[in-house]
């Protein structure tokens, strides 16, 4: 078998492969999520489908007039969100949002809060870019004794001990401040 012969059929192999591994991310995702909603990011492999089934055709198909369409089909859609992602650039270049993650930061200094409680994700967000000045127990995910034992209440602790039952008051006096596991938001409420 010459070189040639040995790449083509390497080629032959390279749609189903892709498509293979789409359509096994896509039976992942939908299986092990177990009607779970949020992180989509999971189902991107399930892309590889399409470009699997795209590369095939591209293959396959000797009318160079079908060929033309589908690749202008392809540069159309990619153009669209091309476009979205340039108008978001542009967008977060001249107005970024604030964080709201570093809002509830400065929201947690300027009430004196040294100890407080929150999921995963915000708990060692906010100790790590406070320098442990705040310290934030998990209370989903524990990983550090020392956190957790700082997020017991202890009357002779310095500070204020900022607990999910201090948000429920917060929100009984109009001011609602709310953790979640997808972000924070700081603000009003009526």
């Amino acid at each position: 078998m010459g070189r040639a012969a040995e790449t083509a059929a390497t080629g032959d192999l390279v749609p189903g492969v892709l498509t293979a591994v789409g359509l096994t991310g896509a039976a992942a995702f939908v299986i092990a999520r177990c009607g779970a909603q949020g992180h989509v990011r999971y189902a991107l492999p399930t892309l590889f489908a399409a470009i699997g089934l795209g590369a095939w055709f591209l293959s396959i198909e000797r009318d160079r007039r079908l060929r033309t369409v589908w690749i202008v089909l392809v540069a159309a859609w990619a153009s669209v969100s091309a476009l979205s992602h340039a108008k978001l650039y542009a967008e977060y270049a001249t107005h970024p949002p604030p964080g709201t993650k570093l809002l509830l930061v400065r929201h947690l200094q300027a009430r004196g809060i040294k100890y407080a409680i929150a999921d995963y994700w915000m708990a060692y967000y906010i100790s790590f870019v406070t320098k442990e000045q705040i310290v934030v127990m998990a209370n989903d995910f524990p990983r550090i004794l020392e956190y957790e034992r700082a997020g017991e209440p202890a009357p002779r602790r310095g500070g204020r001990h900022f607990t999910p039952a201090l948000w429920g008051r917060q929100a009984r006096r109009g001011r609602r401040v709310s953790l979640s596991p997808v972000g924070a938001g700081l603000g009003a409420r009526g």
